[in-house]
């Protein structure tokens, strides 16, 4: 996954033992030597983390699940 593959409002779930919804709602700078996206937890939209472009692209942590960019509705898709 390259940097220029991401858009703002595509969500990836999270692959933990409780998984959970996520939405790109910014991108790093394309001159940052690692690429970093902001998430922000569907239905918790105040509940953002900042992840590198590797560990996102990364399917032992992150599966993107709509490639169709939707804006954070806030619905509970978690």
């Amino acid at each position: 996954m390259k940097l220029h593959d991401v858009k703002i409002g595509q969500r990836f779930r999270k692959r933990d033992k409780i998984p959970s919804m996520w939405e790109v709602i910014a991108i790093g700078q394309a001159r940052d030597p690692i690429p970093h996206v902001r998430l922000a937890r569907i239905g918790d939209p105040f509940d953002t983390k900042v992840v590198s472009l590797v560990t996102l692209a990364d399917s032992n942590y992150y599966r993107l699940e709509t490639d169709t960019p939707g804006g954070l509705q806030g619905g509970g898709e978690d």
